[in-house]
């Protein structure tokens, strides 16, 4: 009875990692709450449960549901430590999913402890290419990012870079941390250093996509407001944006809002050329963190990936909105995290869980 109460979890729980890939919350929640009521079958404790709360709890902060996910997730968590003890490698997913539920909440503190904790666990059991732990450094680089605390999150950063350069140099996700690093760099005066890693992130991004790519504009925007405060700078940015402009008319086209931002942009950056040209701007001297610009603007609070693997993804800071659905636009904190493998196909013999209204709220209250 076990085994075939085993069997009909990983059916469920399959088709619902399945349907949650593919966007479909609403079946996927339907597969997950049918994951949940044979693995409670299984024990309160069983391996099987906490994995379901996880992704049940996953899928729901995906929904906005925050208190329908704060539910699963600590339930979930609160099984774990039972079973594995405080510091085993199968809690790190239910942290990230905390820290990420925190991290919306606005609980930043709260959020830290979970994603330290995620980290710790990573950096004592992992391998220091491991996903995970390039995922652990992702979502605490970018909570340092929130609270400006820029010189932790640039270290965290730098580790993510080695992890990533593993995955060739030229890979995108290789782009995406030099882009977020340069942001750093420019957001404390370094607009030499940032300007540098702009220029190396522009040429991997021109390698791997087509001209008029929305990530190619970005980050020719980017390096223009690097160098837009170096002395006798401004032809230079003023030609980066320039480029950045035409490749946002073909591929938004000229009512676009990001094409009128941009245009503005650039004729800023043309009246400043016309006039005297400036000194360069020195870095700024020691501030609090709490003084330091942050770099996140509202167009990068997008393409939040979540995956039902290795916990929640928080989102990065050097993206653009999907373009002709490519795969490699799901990046973010960028697809910083490969992509959950291809689950196998579902096993024929399992029955559909039955209807539920969509996003229901659990009928499994926490212990």
């Amino acid at each position: 009875m076990t085994d075939t109460g085993v069997a009909r979890w990983e059916q469920y729980n399959e088709a619902g990692r399945r349907s949650f890939g593919q966007g479909n919350l609403a079946e996927a929640e339907e597969y997950f709450l049918a994951a949940v009521r044979e693995a409670e079958l299984l024990g309160p404790d069983s391996a099987q449960l906490a994995a379901s709360l996880n992704a049940l709890g996953q899928l729901r902060l995906q929904a906005k549901d925050v208190a329908g996910a704060q539910e699963h997730l600590e339930r979930a968590l609160a099984i774990k430590e039972r079973v594995y003890g405080a510091e085993h490698h199968a809690l790190v997913s239910s942290l990230n999913n905390l820290g990420a539920l925190h991290d919306v909440k606005g609980e930043l503190d709260e959020a830290e402890r979970s994603l330290t904790r995620a980290l710790a666990i990573c950096e004592q059991h992992l391998q220091p290419a491991h996903p995970d732990l390039a995922l652990a450094l992702n979502n605490l680089a970018r909570l340092h990012v929130r609270r400006r605390e820029f010189s932790k999150a640039d270290r965290l950063l730098l580790r993510l870079l080695e992890i990533k350069r593993a995955l060739g140099k030229d890979h995108p996700e290789v782009a995406t941390v030099l882009g977020t690093l340069a942001k750093l760099r420019h957001a404390v005066g370094r607009n030499d250093q940032a300007e540098q890693l702009w220029r190396q992130a522009l040429a991997i991004r021109e390698r791997a996509f087509s001209p008029d790519d929305l990530l190619i504009a970005t980050t020719l925007e980017g390096l223009a407001d690097s160098c837009a405060p170096q002395a006798g700078r401004i032809a230079d940015a003023v030609a980066s944006r320039e480029r950045a402009l035409e490749i946002r008319l073909v591929a938004s086209g000229a009512a676009h809002p990001s094409v009128a931002a941009a245009r503005a942009k650039l004729d800023e950056l043309r009246a400043r050329a016309d006039g005297p040209q400036p000194q360069a701007v020195p870095a700024p001297p020691p501030r609090s963190s709490r003084e330091l610009p942050s770099p996140v603007t509202p167009q990068d609070e997008r393409n939040d990936v979540r995956r039902p693997s290795g916990g929640t993804e928080l989102p990065w800071l050097d993206t653009e909105p999907p373009q002709r659905d490519r795969v490699s636009q799901q990046i973010e904190l960028a697809s910083v995290e490969p992509q959950m493998a291809a689950p196998p196909p579902a096993p024929p013999a399992a029955p559909p869980p039955p209807r539920l209204s969509p996003m229901a709220p659990s009928p499994f209250a926490a212990p």
